[in-house]
């Protein structure tokens, strides 16, 4: 797999060497490429500010058993979902269209999740914790996908990055291996240990593919922070340990409102290529 990336990346460049300067993120005509533009500036810290207040009223009203949590997280499911299909109608790259669909795939199985949860409890079945793990397994591997796609669009491959595309699928290999087999005793040797084993190595490697990479940095550091702290945060509540409060559903809507955030700025960026 890596080196097909390698290869396709190396004729994306070769396409777009002569028009876009990847680590300048100008046009070679002497057009800057502007991207925090003071619309685009006011846009984003609106839609940041409310969508921070309104997670926050929204997991007040959920401690206060006002209504179900996944009424407020499919709202936001909603919204991501929105703003990535816009990238998807905007996509100037293949490789940002691609990551683009795949992140709409996420944000379905995101909906998919709290769909389940709401309509089927899991203290009344035990069925229900098992298609729970399907769906997060299959939503953190698309989410994997999707960033692969997304981290290597206008992005000029280093050394560094051939090596950690190399290194990667062996290191994730490994960490399934080592978390299946130390898995709780509940999950040891079953199908649901090995997703969750699979799930948790995948949104580690998506950190990996956008934080570890001075790349990705460069080129991409919008998408790059913004992208990188939603595997975080979900592999910090996947974590076992007793919450008081509505901390789970508040960075459930973070996490959510951080994908739109970044379609949003991405959606930017591919507007300013097709001018």
């Amino acid at each position: 797999m890596p080196e097909s990336v390698i290869r396709s990346e190396k004729d994306h460049n070769e396409e777009n060497i002569e028009n876009i300067e990847p680590t300048t993120g100008t046009v070679s005509q002497g057009q800057p490429l502007i991207i925090w533009t003071p619309g685009f500036i006011l846009r984003f810290v609106l839609v940041l500010v409310i969508g921070l207040s309104v997670a926050g009223l929204l997991t007040e009203g959920w401690v206060n058993e006002s209504y179900p949590a996944e009424w407020s997280e499919l709202i936001y499911t909603t919204f991501a979902f929105a703003c990535w299909f816009a990238v998807l109608l905007s996509a100037y790259s293949i490789w940002v269209r691609l990551g683009a669909v795949l992140s709409i795939i996420w944000t379905a199985f995101m909906g998919l999740h709290f769909g389940i949860t709401l309509l089927i409890p899991l203290t009344q079945t035990n069925q229900s914790y098992t298609v729970i793990a399907h769906v997060v397994a299959a939503t953190d591997i698309t989410l994997l996908g999707s960033y692969l796609c997304l981290s290597i669009a206008y992005t000029v491959f280093r050394n560094w990055d051939t090596w950690f595309f190399r290194l990667s699928p062996i290191a994730a290999g490994v960490g399934i291996v080592v978390a299946y087999r130390f898995a709780p005793v509940p999950l040891q040797h079953s199908l649901r240990g090995l997703e969750n084993s699979t799930a948790g190595i995948a949104l580690a490697l998506c950190i990996c593919i956008w934080w570890l990479r001075p790349s990705c940095w460069k080129v991409q550091p919008g998408p790059a922070f913004l992208l990188g702290i939603i595997p975080l945060l979900q592999l910090f509540f996947s974590l076992p340990h007793s919450y008081t409060g509505g901390e789970p559903l508040f960075f459930t809507l973070v996490v959510l409102l951080l994908s739109a955030l970044a379609a949003m700025r991405i959606l930017q960026r591919e507007r300013q290529y097709i001018r």
